[in-house]
């Protein structure tokens, strides 16, 4: 009887022979983001007034390669749970409206729902640009629509001229559908969940708030108790280790993803997210890949990686600080040649939401 590895490699071999059929085609899917609901304002943020000038950059189409699969029946030599039988098929998303202007649409929606929009200008007390860097579809595993909403605000004192530029990221990742209608509302779905986590990532910015913010404000406490917060930080890469680029973002995306389906605390916030209610518990992830190592061909397993995570309350408490390993089921993948790093990702979130439940706080 064959092993594992010997099945892995020989089925890799009938693949790039041409045993198994590897059709790339092509699929357009038009796709319409916007927000189900304004993104809730921040106390913060109460009593100024907004005005949303214009916005720049076009980032409104995507080309990802995603995998379906076919009906041809397996060898019968094959395990159960072990499928040859997936295509590649190359995916374009384009936007049916221009991506800044879906983007500037969210914002003034939001502002607008909180009661911070001015009608113009020269009422208001701040006035922001939007640049807009990314909005659309990255390309991650065949596993999943992971959908990316990056973007730089500046935002202008009217009164002393000061500009504070700000920084806002929003991510998601939705299973991966083999069925067109069902992959187009996968795909809306994700962007939709990027564009209004991308809103909330810059209204709750802690850079914000000490930008608008007086000091009174800032320090300011309450006698009611406020619900605990996790605020999940992009990881860290050790100098000595090569991962792909999108390596910490799409491992921040499943951090939150996971941690909002565990519910370990009451609130799930974003990278440098600030907590609304003053005298909010927040505890802050953050960890450092330190290693990543293994063979990355079939039926040579999959590569590990190797983490230091900590859980913080405060610069100076912490409740969790512990070295982690992790890989992921290497038949979830051997059958198929779409062999990145990404691959390693929800199995390492797993762990450490996993690590988070454990803890006594």
């Amino acid at each position: 009887m064959l092993s594992s590895g010997s099945i892995a490699v020989l089925g890799a071999c009938l693949y790039l022979s041409g045993a198994f059929p590897n059709h790339d085609s092509e699929e357009k899917f038009a796709v319409n983001p916007s927000l189900s609901q304004p993104v809730s304002t921040p106390a913060f943020l109460k009593g100024k007034t907004f005005f949303v000038a214009g916005s720049t950059g076009n980032a409104g189409s995507s080309s990802i390669r995603t995998a379906n699969t076919w009906t041809s029946p397996n060898p019968a030599w094959l395990p159960p749970g072990v499928n040859f039988n997936r295509e590649l098929k190359m995916s374009d998303i384009a936007l049916q409206r221009d991506a800044a202007d879906i983007v500037r649409e969210a914002l003034v929606k939001s502002l607008e729902s909180g009661g911070e929009l001015s009608p113009d200008e020269a009422s208001a007390d701040y006035s922001i640009s939007v640049n807009l860097y990314r909005f659309g579809l990255a390309e991650a595993t065949w596993r999943e629509y992971y959908a990316k909403l990056e973007m730089w605000l500046g935002v202008t004192d009217r009164r002393t001229g000061t500009i504070t530029d700000v920084f806002a990221l929003g991510t998601a990742v939705n299973k991966k559908e083999d069925r067109k209608n069902k992959a187009q509302d996968a795909i809306q779905s994700s962007l939709d969940t990027a564009l209004a986590r991308g809103i909330a990532n810059f209204l709750y910015s802690a850079k914000l708030k000490s930008a608008v913010a007086p000091a009174a404000m800032l320090e300011g406490g309450s006698a009611a108790p406020a619900p605990a917060t996790i605020q999940v930080r992009r990881f860290r890469i050790a100098e000595s280790v090569v991962l792909p680029d999108e390596f910490q973002d799409f491992l921040y995306t499943y951090l939150l993803e996971k941690l909002k389906e565990a519910r370990p605390t009451d609130i799930i916030a974003g990278e440098n997210e600030v907590a609304d209610a003053p005298g909010t518990e927040v505890l802050v992830l953050e960890g450092t890949i330190l290693k990543s190592a293994g063979a990355w061909y079939r039926g040579a397993g999959e590569r590990k990686l190797t983490a230091e995570i900590t859980l913080r309350r405060g610069p100076n408490t912490t409740i969790l600080d512990k070295q982690i390993t992790s890989s992921p089921n290497m038949w979830t993948r051997v059958s198929y040649p779409d062999e990145n790093e990404l691959w390693s990702v929800p199995a390492l979130a797993d762990r450490v939401v996993k690590e988070i439940r454990a803890v006594k706080r």
